[in-house]
């Protein structure tokens, strides 16, 4: 039976997606019934992004000159917010995220002026900057802004088949969200789930090549956590 996809899926019908004839999330049989339910999860997930969207906007255009820093650092708080969603919605987001970035854009540029004879301040909202540059630049994998997301589709136990699923690129993102003994788990959960398996189905093949990038990705992680330990000590 064939099976119909969006072409642009939000995050829980992209989820059912990794599932299709993946064995390393057992014998599932996903059904075009299941997909239009996960179809209208998304739709309804849209109507309410698109309407903090647009309430954001809104309150942006009330925003006067010499607001107060408090109201600008909520404005923020709740575009990074509606960013971070718009990263999991269905549909084309491309231009909603330009909008957003440029929102954000404007109330730091607001936010640093404000600090500027601030040091400590003006110094922690630069180091905000580029954490969320680095944040959003992760949530553009699409497994990564499911995986982070409120009420992601993802569940605990299928966080390693959803990884060993990934593409070389994405799995190597994902290693960034964890440290050293959460890596670790998840090689040894990888290492149970591919031991003993006998199969050269093409989704097992590739999830043995991702689970050595992801060994190779803990040691490399040990080794930093190690120097940095050194030096300390010195």
């Amino acid at each position: 039976m064939n099976l119909f996809f969006s072409d642009r899926p939000g995050s829980h019908e992209r989820h059912l997606r990794r599932k299709v004839n993946n064995p390393l999330f057992g014998n599932l049989q996903i059904t075009q019934e299941q997909i239009q339910s996960a179809r209208d999860n998304d739709e309804q997930e849209l109507k309410a992004f698109m309407q903090q969207f647009h309430a954001l906007a809104e309150d942006a255009k009330q925003l006067h000159a010499g607001v107060d820093a408090s109201v600008l650092v909520e404005l923020k708080q709740r575009v990074e917010k509606n960013y971070e969603l718009s990263c999991c919605v269905m549909g084309s987001m491309d231009e909603i995220k330009q909008a957003l970035n440029r929102l954000i854009e404007s109330i730091m540029k607001a936010l640093l002026h404000a600090s500027i004879e601030d040091e400590a301040a003006h110094d922690q909202l630069l180091q905000e900057l580029e954490g969320r540059t680095r944040h959003f630049g992760l949530l553009e994998h699409a497994l990564i802004a499911d995986i982070l997301r409120t009420g992601s589709p993802v569940r605990s136990d299928e966080l390693v088949p959803s990884l060993l699923s990934a593409s070389d690129k994405v799995a190597l993102a994902v290693v960034q969200l964890f440290d050293k003994q959460e890596l670790a788990t998840i090689c040894e959960q990888a290492h149970r789930m591919l031991d003993g398996v006998e199969s050269d189905h093409s989704k097992i093949v590739h999830a043995r090549k991702i689970l050595i990038l992801l060994e190779s990705a803990r040691m490399d992680v040990s080794s930093d956590v190690q120097n940095d330990s050194n030096s300390q000590v010195s």
